[in-house]
């Protein structure tokens, strides 16, 4: 699987066979994916979330990760593993880098946003 990202918005580097995203206080290792259809922007029918062993992150696959350029990653996976069966050229990935912070909603880039009658619990 190759990658592409935008190095003008998102730093990265690879360290130790993992894909970190950095910026000016923290570092974290990429450790999920969402694939997103590109036709109609959910996640891609055939696709389950993509895990990555990491340091902190003890289960999931375990690809060789390669820079091919300032703007391309490349993900080869061992033997018998496997991307979803449902993976297709040109889908984005939402790549989750950071640890859960928040245990129940997550909003952002968002306006006019209430909740109502709401009980969570952990």
């Amino acid at each position: 699987m190759v990658v592409s990202i935008d190095s003008g918005r998102y730093q990265w580097q690879i360290r130790d066979n993992c894909l970190y995203f950095t910026g000016e206080n923290y570092s974290y290792p990429l450790h999920l994916c969402l694939e997103m259809d590109s036709a109609h922007g959910g996640p891609a029918y055939g696709t389950d979330d993509l895990y990555f062993c990491t340091q902190e992150q003890k289960t999931g696959l375990h690809p060789v990760i390669e820079k091919l350029d300032d703007e391309r990653v490349c993900f080869t996976l061992k033997e018998e593993e496997h991307f979803s069966p449902g993976s297709r050229k040109g889908n984005r990935l939402v790549m989750r880098h950071r640890p859960r912070s928040h245990p129940a909603f997550y909003v952002a880039d968002s306006g006019d946003v209430s909740l109502e009658k709401v009980t969570v619990k952990g």
